[in-house]
């Protein structure tokens, strides 16, 4: 059965040729295959701003088994913040590993329609040049997480990572209009980039431009770690007591990880409210510790019991409380306010933790609709690849009776020709014997009349000689009578 990767953007990773392991750059590692027919292909796919398009495009490299060469998986060998870490890393114990690809020849580049060298957009041109860097490289290394690959797949990724020669290429249908390149397609020159940095000067502060329809999940072409998502990396990563503070002080020690900051303007903000936040989350528990001893002071009074200790004295005397001094309503209110700010900020928090799991687990929602929808896609490629086989057979079938039929029908045609050529002939050998016969009485009839014309011819000339002779005698008799005297 034809097997894709569960999650239809891809698995995040991280990419970068062996020639410069400090540089790694985002994108999706896409594994298509299928055991029953032993094909596998890997596949690192990035979005990226390009010159003459409004929208970022997605470019593919592809890798499949018949241009790899004996390879190996991992563990990780360079050293990642910690904020790269959670951009791969799936919930629970990630199991970070790199796949060292070894190429025959470079891959190729799947590019989006159009014609002549794909230029960098406004600040693309250091991904643009890493991804010219790693299109173009025969070693290859991919960083990513093992928990995002079901245990099942993990015997045929290493079967196409260490053996690939046991494995053929995976025939992907690409979109309508996408073009196959290869590395050179990249333009890198300095003199667009010169041009991208003048037409960005006024707008370089601006943030990138929102998607209208953000509600939807994204298309194919999208990848989870591209900048411009950071809602879904916030999404993606899940709950756990390290990340989500439980009380004011762990909220204002824990530090929650962030994308990385597009320029300093945005960095100074944030570390602004950060600041603001940790300073209006810090002071109320100062407060909560130092107010008593100057209440204590002021009032000049012991402090005053427990809850549980003024529970139960209030039970067994009736003795009425000492008067408050004249402070105690100014401090009372100060109190009340930042008791109800406190308590606006806890409702507030649980709100927002409310929010956050919600949010986590609609992705997680998406994340397994999108695995019944990879399955179905599977279930109907299988059905449909099985049914065009089931056709094929069957017309195979039909063509063989056809044929054997056509046989069978030219044998009984030729067995009734063969009976009616003998039936005609019977017949004409009867009618020719009939004839034959009749000829025969025919040809003895006139016989006989050829008999009786010969006799009648004899006949005649017997009668002819009979009456010449005659003649004779009667023409002699007169010669005899004329020369007699008179």
């Amino acid at each position: 059965m034809t097997q894709i990767h569960p999650r239809k953007r891809g698995i995040p990773a991280l990419a970068y040729p062996e020639s410069s392991p400090a540089s790694p750059c985002s994108c999706s590692l896409l594994f298509k295959h299928s055991l029953a027919r032993a094909q596998a292909t890997l596949s690192l796919q990035l979005v990226i701003s390009i010159s003459g398009y409004t929208e970022p495009q997605a470019i593919t490299l592809p890798y499949d088994a018949s241009a790899l060469l004996p390879s190996s998986l991992g563990p990780a060998t360079i050293p990642l913040p910690q904020a790269r870490l959670d951009e791969i890393a799936r919930h629970g114990n990630p199991q970070i590993r790199t796949v060292f690809l070894c190429l025959k020849t470079p891959c190729p580049v799947w590019c989006p329609p159009g014609s002549g060298s794909l230029r960098p957009g406004r600040g693309a041109e250091n991904m643009m040049e890493q991804l010219a860097h790693l299109a173009k490289s025969t070693d290859v290394r991919v960083v990513f997480d093992m928990n995002w690959l079901r245990r099942q797949h993990h015997e045929i990724l290493i079967r196409l990572v260490e053996r690939p020669e046991t494995l053929v290429a995976f025939a992907t249908r690409r979109r309508d209009g996408d073009r196959c390149m290869d590395w050179t397609v990249f333009d890198l020159s300095p003199v667009e980039s010169a041009k991208v940095v003048e037409s960005g000067s006024e707008t370089e502060h601006e943030a990138p431009p929102s998607y209208v329809e953000s509600h939807k999940r994204p298309r194919h072409n999208e990848t989870p770690s591209t900048p411009s998502s950071a809602e879904r990396d916030r999404k993606r990563i899940l709950l756990s007591s390290a990340r989500i503070p439980t009380s004011p002080t762990e909220k204002a020690s824990s530090v929650s990880p962030s994308a990385r900051p597009p320029n300093s303007h945005v960095a100074s903000t944030i570390l602004q409210r950060e600041v603001d936040k940790a300073v209006a989350t810090l002071l109320p528990g100062v407060v909560e510790r130092v107010l008593p001893n100057v209440l204590s002071e002021l009032r000049a009074v012991p402090t005053s019991p427990s809850p549980s200790a003024a529970v139960s004295v209030s039970s067994q005397t009736s003795i009425p409380p000492p008067p408050l001094s004249t402070l105690n309503p100014f401090f009372n209110s100060h109190i009340a306010r930042r008791v109800e700010s406190q308590l606006h900020s806890i409702y507030d928090h649980t709100l927002s933790h409310a929010s956050y799991l919600r949010n986590t687990a609609d992705a997680e929602l998406f994340e397994l609709l999108e695995d019944y929808k990879a399955d179905l896609q599977m279930v109907r490629d299988d059905a449909l690849a099985e049914l065009n086989h089931e056709v094929v057979h069957k017309f195979e079938r039909f063509r063989e009776d056809a044929v054997n039929t056509v046989d069978e029908v030219g044998e009984l045609v030729s067995e009734r020709a063969d009976e009616v050529c003998d039936d005609v002939k019977e017949r004409l050998d009867g009618l020719r014997a009939k004839g034959k016969e009749s000829l025969k009485r025919e040809r003895a009839n006139l016989e006989r009349e050829k008999m009786w014309l010969a006799w009648g011819r004899e006949v005649l000339d017997r009668d002819r000689r009979e009456f010449e002779k005659l003649t004779a005698q009667v023409g002699h008799r007169e010669v005899r009578a004329g020369s007699a005297p008179p």
